[in-house]
């Protein structure tokens, strides 16, 4: 007796294998040389120079991804909306995070009452700033912490600020 598959149960498997198939997601994160950067995002809309040393921008869905790449590695990540000045939500933090926290495994700890997030291993930080140097638009900050370190972050949302903006979500995002 051969079984059938009924027209829903079809149609509910095509609808998986179709969405699964259809959804792009960008993988780039830190320590990724330019051209690995460029295979995620396409092609660079723009170079400039700025206190982080060169930048290369990309274009990707809704967001500007403004990266420095030092000793031929991406070393700090901008993250900002395209269009609009709008804040970045958390969902959309947490999405850039988590593509971050595979340099060498971990969680990111939120390390309250500053809107910055340490990675577990030490390796790298982000932090919310309220006006991204280079584009004036609020956003998001990841880095190495080298990088962190030589060019002296600074300019971070206070944690009063946070609160009143949808930042104030302590614990650990893993």
């Amino acid at each position: 007796m051969r079984k059938h598959l009924r027209p829903t149960s079809f149609f509910a498997a095509l609808t998986v294998v179709v969405v699964f198939t259809s959804v792009q997601v960008a993988h780039a994160r830190l320590m990724q040389t330019e051209a690995e950067v460029a295979r995620e995002y396409g092609a660079p809309v723009g170079k400039a120079q700025s206190e982080y040393g060169p930048l290369v921008t990309y274009n990707y869905k809704d967001f500007l991804v403004i990266v420095s790449f030092a000793g031929g590695r991406s070393q700090n990540e901008f993250y900002v909306h395209r269009f609009g000045g709008s804040q970045l939500t958390n969902r959309e933090i947490f999405n850039f995070l988590e593509m971050n926290q595979n340099i060498s495994g971990g969680a990111w700890n939120w390390n309250w009452p500053v809107p910055v997030w340490v990675r577990v291993d030490g390796s790298a930080l982000a932090a919310i700033y309220k006006k991204v140097p280079t584009v004036g638009r609020p956003g998001l900050q990841v880095c190495t912490l080298a990088f962190a370190r030589q060019h002296k972050i600074a300019g971070i949302l206070t944690a009063e600020e946070a609160t009143k903006n949808e930042f104030g979500i302590p614990g650990t995002h893993k």
